[in-house]
């Protein structure tokens, strides 16, 4: 039995990747190799682990974006679905789950920030939109509020420019934020640019955020998704005219070969770029590189196997956009459906930082300290807690709205009427579909 027939709907590589992904995330919060060398440490989380975020946005590009703006026509052939919702309605409720996800992960650090004194100072506007809309309320969560403005930035963005214009616009922003990141050190000695980054450093500490850092990867994920569909339509010859208006040419897409040894340059060239600018002193945060895009392109590339969408990708498994893909959301952070990969690393990220601190205060408690001291065994045992509480969450979490689901059906007239509008919306929302 094939590979996608044991896992229908999921790419087993990207899953992987997940898993691979998250453990870099959390060595990069706790420099595991520092206890061998600084300069080893550095080339692993300040350079190598800054794929894993670029990765899950591009996750979401490939995943979220094809449904929020392409036609339903295309979506059909290619075997995706909207549930019946219009391309806004399906914008609009993925950016909904991820408010409410930011919400809930603000309430779970607020007793943290608390503790930390985090919430002392002085009550200023700038800075509570600053930390709401760019860096998040803890150091990790930037991500959410950057997954929100990014894709509202690059829908508004695809619905008014052409593929290519969205995707010189994203760079042009991606360019800007490099100055403001790893090249600051550089650019600031041009005192017009050092002023242009001290203005964005008032509203935002980092580039890295929603606007500079997440729309190149974001739209890089839906550029593969929509060129391996196109792609499959050609094969099919059904491809109707679209090509042109949806992007560039599915023929565009390089060979098995190609994606290889353009991944191994582009990587090489950004180990060579991150120790140059490390040896330099210019790097004001390490989260860009301009190698970067490139090395994610062409990873990516090779993850979701050699056609996004076509035959190989569905008979081999590889990922390709298609009819078993139905339940595979793709996203990082969307609905929690029980204990699967994409569910712990979404988990596995948002309480690895409460993982950190159990390991440290149960170090302390039992006087233990080479857990903290030994910064690879201090690793492992955040990953083991980390690991452990994601899946707690993965499992209690849809346990909850079961039991709050049987709750609420004992209300009678209540339950009744909510699954009377819950079927009326059913039926306008598949009219739509068959207008669209």
């Amino acid at each position: 039995m094939s590979i996608a027939k044991r896992m229908p709907g999921r790419n087993w590589r990207i899953d992987a990747f997940r898993v691979a992904a998250a453990l870099l995330i959390v060595a990069i919060h706790t420099s595991p190799l520092m206890i061998f060398s600084e300069t080893a440490d550095f080339i692993l989380t300040r350079v190598i682990a800054r794929v894993a975020v670029p990765f899950f946005l591009m996750v979401t590009g490939y995943f979220v974006l094809p449904r929020c703006l392409m036609p339903g026509r295309l979506l059909e052939k290619a075997g995706l679905s909207r549930a019946g919702r219009t391309p806004g309605e399906y914008f609009r409720d993925y950016e909904r789950k991820q408010l409410l996800l930011y919400g809930f992960s603000i309430l779970l650090y607020l007793p943290v920030n608390w503790y930390a004194g985090n919430l002392k100072g002085s009550f200023r506007i700038s800075r509570v939109v600053g930390e709401l809309v760019f860096e998040g309320t803890f150091y990790h969560l930037w991500y959410l509020p950057g997954v929100i403005l990014g894709l509202l930035l690059v829908y508004l963005a695809g619905r008014a420019f052409s593929y290519s214009g969205v995707l010189l616009l994203s760079f042009m922003l991606y360019l800007t934020g490099l100055g403001g990141d790893s090249y600051y050190g550089l650019v600031s000695q041009w005192e017009p640019a050092k002023a242009f980054y001290d203005w964005i450093f008032g509203v935002s500490p980092y580039t890295r955020n929603g606007v500079f850092f997440v729309p190149v990867f974001l739209w890089l994920g839906y550029g593969l998704a929509r060129m391996g569909i196109l792609r499959e339509m050609r094969r099919r010859g059904e491809e109707g005219g679209v090509r042109n208006a949806a992007g560039p040419d599915a023929a565009s897409l390089p060979g098995a070969y190609v994606g290889e040894t353009g991944f191994c340059v582009s990587f090489i060239l950004m180990l060579a770029e991150g120790i140059w600018l490390h040896g330099k002193g210019w790097q004001r945060h390490d989260s860009m590189y301009v190698f970067l895009p490139a090395v994610m392109g062409f990873l990516f590339f090779l993850l979701v196997g050699k056609t996004p969408g076509s035959r190989e990708g569905k008979t081999r498994g590889s990922g390709g956009v298609g009819a078993r893909r139905e339940r595979a959301e793709g996203d990082f952070h969307g609905r929690l459906p029980g204990l699967s990969l994409p569910t712990w690393t979404t988990w596995m990220y948002l309480l690895h930082p409460i993982g950190i601190i159990l390991v440290r205060g149960a170090a302390k408690a039992v006087k233990f300290m080479p857990l903290i001291e030994n910064s690879l065994l201090h690793y492992g045992a955040v990953v083991l807690v980390s690991g452990c509480l994601a899946a707690g969450f993965c499992v209690a979490v849809p346990l909850g709205k079961t039991l709050a689901a049987r709750a609420f059906a004992g209300l009678g007239g209540f339950a009744e009427g909510a699954g009377t509008r819950g079927r009326r919306k059913g039926r306008i929302r598949a009219r739509r579909k068959r207008r669209d």
